[in-house]
């Protein structure tokens, strides 16, 4: 651990994302070899893979064999769907919306939390809970949790409104979000919020939000209403 509170891996990772966004790495260019950045960082190199395994993940590079890791090209990532508020998405279909922010709390981060926002365990975070309609009807459950530090100004007012739209004011840029989906089982509570019976199978979305620079914007895990939602997904060869 540093100064910084983040474990040696996250912080080799994020200074490689901050070489690549900067242009000083381009696509196709090699990185250093795994003891070169050990050296480099003074770390193992079981530290250094760590680092570069989770860049590989995100897209940033990509491995061949024999050679080494390269910078991918960020350029022919296929991002699907594309980002949109929740109220853009219902405007465009002519849809009245509304946002009821059911809590708004500043909570301790555990060791969990901290991994997925990429912060300090000693930081704190915003604990987020709306609700979404779609004319005055239950659409979709969010539990959201934002790094204060980095989101200190943030309004009840803001959250009523769009996230997204609070970003590019914020002149923080968004590049992509990575998205988890599942079916569970509604608890009672979000059962009771999306007006359905106890136990009924809903579709769960795990969204964690990426900015330019590589760090998170937030995590959010949304419950929506069975009747409203279904995935496509599209694979083109």
């Amino acid at each position: 651990m540093s100064e910084s509170g983040l474990p040696k891996y996250l912080q080799i990772e994020q200074s490689i994302i901050d070489i690549i966004s900067k242009g000083i790495l381009n696509a196709g260019d090699m990185l250093e070899s795994e003891t070169s950045l050990a050296e480099k960082y003074g770390v193992s190199r079981v530290t250094v893979r760590k680092a570069l395994n989770k860049l590989v993940q995100k897209g940033y590079i990509y491995k061949v064999h024999g050679k080494g890791s390269i910078v991918a090209d960020r350029s022919m990532m296929i991002k699907s769907p594309t980002l949109k508020s929740f109220t853009a998405e219902m405007t465009e279909e002519g849809i009245e919306v509304k946002t009821l922010v059911k809590v708004f709390n500043i909570v301790e981060v555990s060791d969990n939390l901290a991994k997925i926002l990429k912060i300090s365990k000693n930081n704190r975070a915003f604990y987020i809970e709306r609700m979404r309609y779609g004319e005055d009807k239950p659409m979709m459950f969010e539990r959201t949790f934002m790094d204060l530090e980095k989101h200190s100004n943030l309004t009840v007012s803001v959250l009523e409104s769009s996230k997204l739209e609070y970003a590019y004011k914020q002149k923080m840029n968004i590049s992509y979000s990575d998205q988890i989906v599942d079916a569970i089982l509604a608890t009672k509570y979000i059962a009771d919020l999306l007006a359905i019976d106890e136990g009924s199978p809903i579709i769960r979305v795990k969204n964690t939000t990426y900015l330019d620079d590589g760090n998170i914007f937030d995590y959010t895990e949304l419950f929506m209403h069975p009747d409203n939602y279904s995935y496509m997904i599209r694979k083109e060869v």
